[in-house]
């Protein structure tokens, strides 16, 4: 193989064929393609970033392939590997499409030019060492700095742009070797966090319409460093950035979907980032809707399947309990589950926990009235009345909330639950029974107060047994004499 003399070193900063160029240059006054050929490089396969044509190449040049493999871009017919990712064929080429006119202008010898690597991502649209922006060559295909730029043009306009994005500092440190391997973005590609950070921007910055090729590069760089200062800082940051951009949605209709809520991000993940994995934004993005939306199980969402329903709309909970939805908005108006002033329109964008709401609708639709309550527990009503004032029973609606006055009811659950206590205790046996009595008479004998006897047979600290033949509350004996001497030892 023809070894290049002399020796040409490689700038790890720049593209491999921006070093091919150079070499051609010097060697032979003519483009890369010359070179290449004279190597016995198919340029074609060199240009795709084929690993026998590059490895050929630095053979040929006195490089090991080690050195090539940072600035190595790998293209394939729908996508690009770069530094072990796979990236979109957007994401960065090498062909020479954009430049610094600064950079160029400090190489006193044209045949020096070198093309930056960092010129070769889409989301980078300055030079961060002159802080001017770049200068497009208007030939997207072009291959060779010599043959686009013209020497009286590499004069840049040296204005005022503004503060470097943080972003492009981050992406420069990646791209020199010199970025920190901890925090979460750490396992992430440079695409999957500038793309993130661009979408989150581009709809927080602009509105859930936008169309990013219709942002000059000014705002389209501000929308990517606006989201890329909410992405470095992690997912609750994300998280909270979700919630700002779902209720500043647009969106009235009760059916909106998560498009309407989401916009242009929603799409991008839906729609047009299924060649390349766009990283841990779909799952946030999904958790975020499941989480806030009323999303049905076994409904997809973002390529996964919902298992379990979380929340519930007004729409989807009246078809879940079968009760008509205006009746249905009146009802959870009176629970408390709408805040003040709520419209029916706003009352349709409102998603309810689905365990919950679900389990108070039946518990309501099944109540058992005050009225009841005494036949439904086998007590009196004096009982029922005392037991319920002292909170012993409390009914489905707080005392402090709207309706509660006017409508006393009680989760049947609840009073289940009440009469299972009653039906565990242990029968009583003829041999003590005559020491035995009913609460009320134990109350009488100055046991105490309704509420404080069943307290005390509920905590365990007055022994209680059940009566054969009778039901409920009616059927609980206590010693009285014990439960004399335990109200005098805690009065």
């Amino acid at each position: 193989m023809t070894l290049l003399r002399p020796y040409v070193a490689f700038n790890p900063g720049e593209t491999l064929l921006s070093y091919a160029a150079r070499l051609s240059a010097f060697h032979t006054g003519m483009g890369p393609q010359r070179l290449l050929k004279d190597l016995g490089v198919p340029f074609n396969d060199f240009m795709a970033g084929n690993l026998g044509a590059v490895e050929r190449f630095a053979g040929a040049t006195g490089n090991s392939i080690e050195t090539f493999r940072q600035a190595l871009i790998t293209v394939h017919p729908r996508h690009t590997n770069f530094r072990g990712h796979r990236c979109s064929r957007s994401f960065i080429s090498p062909r020479v499409a954009r430049y610094c006119p600064d950079c160029l202008a400090e190489t006193a010898q044209r045949d020096d030019w070198q093309h930056q690597l960092i010129w070769c991502v889409r989301h980078i649209y300055r030079c961060p060492l002159h802080d001017q922006w770049l200068h497009s060559t208007d030939d997207r295909m072009a291959v060779d700095l010599r043959k686009v730029v013209r020497s009286n043009n590499i004069e840049g306009d040296h204005e005022e742009i503004g503060v470097m994005p943080k972003y492009l500092l981050w992406a420069e440190a990646q791209l020199s070797g010199r970025g920190t391997c901890d925090g979460w973005m750490s396992e992430q590609s440079m695409e999957q966090v500038l793309s993130a950070s661009e979408m989150i921007g581009a709809v927080i910055q602009h509105g859930h319409k936008v169309s990013l090729r219709k942002l000059d590069v000014a705002e389209q760089e501000r929308a990517t460093d606006v989201g890329f200062t909410i992405y470095a800082d992690g997912p609750k940051a994300i998280d909270a950035a979700l919630t700002e951009i779902r209720n500043s949605s647009p969106a009235t209709a009760v059916q909106a979907g998560p498009l309407a809520m989401y916009g242009q991000l929603f799409d991008w993940l839906d729609r047009r980032s299924n060649a390349v994995d766009p990283g841990p934004i779909r799952d946030l993005l999904r958790e975020h809707i499941v989480k806030h939306s009323a999303v049905d199980s076994g409904e997809t969402v973002l390529g996964v399947e919902t298992l379990k329903r979380q929340y519930h709309s007004m729409q989807s909970l009246a078809h879940e309990t079968g009760i008509e939805r205006r009746r249905l908005s009146r009802l959870m108006k009176k629970l408390g589950y709408f805040p003040p002033g709520t419209t029916d329109a706003e009352s349709g964008r409102l998603v309810f926990a689905a365990d919950e709401v679900v389990s108070f609708i039946d518990d309501y639709c099944t109540a058992v009235p005050l009225t009841d309550v005494p036949k439904y527990l086998g007590a009196s009503k004096h009982q029922t009345e005392t037991l319920y004032a002292a909170e012993i029973l409390t009914p489905l609606i707080p005392r402090n909330e709207r309706g509660a006055v006017r409508n006393v009811v009680f989760s049947r659950r609840h009073l289940d639950e009440f009469l299972a206590k009653i039906s565990s205790f242990s029968e009583v046996k003829d041999e003590v029974k005559s020491d035995l009595n009913t609460i009320a008479y134990a109350c009488q004998r100055g046991g105490g107060t309704t509420p404080e006897v069943v307290s005390h047979i509920l905590q365990g600290t007055l022994k209680a047994f059940r009566s054969a033949g009778k039901f409920g509350l009616a059927s609980i004996m206590v010693s009285s004499a014990e439960a004399v001497d335990l109200r005098d030892r805690t009065a």
